[in-house]
C-alpha cells in the first residue's frame, strides 16, 4: 500500500508539472490513480487508471524514472496505463479504494 501511495503522488507530481492550461481540464478533479492487479508471472502488477494525461505513458513513466526518487519496480509499465472516464470517488471527495481495484480487475478481465 505505501509503494502505491508513492508511485502515485511521484507521478502526480510529474502530471502536474506537465498540466497545460487547457480549459476543458477539471483542476479539482482526480486524473490518475496507481492501484495493483494480481499477475500470474510477477504475483502483482501495478496499473494506472487516469482521464487525461500531460504526456504519452512512455513518456510520463521516463520522466517518473528520471527524477530517480522511486525504484524502476514502483513505476507501472507504460503499456499498464489505462484510461477511464473517472477516478471512483466517495460522495466524500476522498478515493474509492475498492471500486479503483474492481475497475482494474475488470479492465484486465480478472473479475
Amino acid at each position: 500500500e505505501e509503494k502505491l501511495q508513492e508511485a502515485l503522488q511521484e507521478m502526480s507530481s510529474v502530471a502536474t508539472l506537465e498540466k497545460t492550461d487547457d480549459d476543458s481540464t477539471n483542476s479539482s478533479a482526480l486524473n490518475l490513480v496507481v492501484t495493483a492487479v494480481p499477475d500470474e508471472r510477477k504475483g502483482e502488477k501495478l496499473v494506472v487508471l487516469y482521464v487525461n494525461l500531460p504526456c504519452a505513458p512512455e513518456e510520463l513513466c521516463k520522466r517518473v524514472s528520471e527524477i530517480g526518487t522511486l525504484p524502476q519496480l514502483w513505476i507501472p509499465s507504460p503499456v499498464n496505463f489505462k484510461q477511464v472516464p473517472e477516478i471512483p470517488v466517495l460522495g466524500t471527495g476522498k478515493l474509492n479504494l475498492k471500486e479503483v481495484r474492481d475497475t482494474a480487475k475488470r479492465l484486465y478481465g480478472l473479475e
